[in-house]
């Protein structure tokens, strides 16, 4: 598992907030199961240097847990990313999915040359025994 920095929109207003979110996180889960689809989960920080308001959909995140204390007792625990020259933090931690659609599109790409490879290295084999038998060659 990865570790990302928090890309969650908190400003989001949207009815039924934590119905929708139980939703779309059981359809990466089950997307996050099939290996081509290119959704993985990771490890999500959100830190803060001024004690924060309570976490939106805190309780209803994959292996939540909030923390706070000195940037030296941190780093030792649950070590999140720190500001050089921060002394105390506050936030939480859970695991979210993420869809690496970029990085399997590359791989699908490399995918298709290496085939493109295979088939012309084929091609070249049948046009070889070919001239071979016929005496072309």
């Amino acid at each position: 598992m990865s570790m990302m920095a928090s890309a969650y929109p908190h400003n989001l207003r949207v009815r039924n907030l934590e119905r929708i979110s139980s939703d779309s996180q059981q359809v990466f889960k089950f997307l996050n199961a099939e290996a081509s689809c290119g959704v993985e989960q990771y490890k999500i920080f959100e830190v803060y240097e001024d004690e924060p308001v309570e976490p939106v959909l805190g309780t209803c995140r994959i292996n939540f847990q909030d923390f706070d204390g000195t940037a030296e007792k941190l780093k030792r625990t649950i070590n999140p990313p720190i500001r050089p020259g921060a002394k105390y933090l506050w936030g939480w931690v859970f695991d979210s999915y993420f869809a690496d659609r970029v990085a399997i599109v590359g791989l699908k790409g490399e995918e298709a040359v290496k085939s493109m490879d295979t088939a012309k290295l084929v091609m070249k084999d049948l046009t070889d025994t070919r001239e071979s038998i016929s005496g072309d060659g």
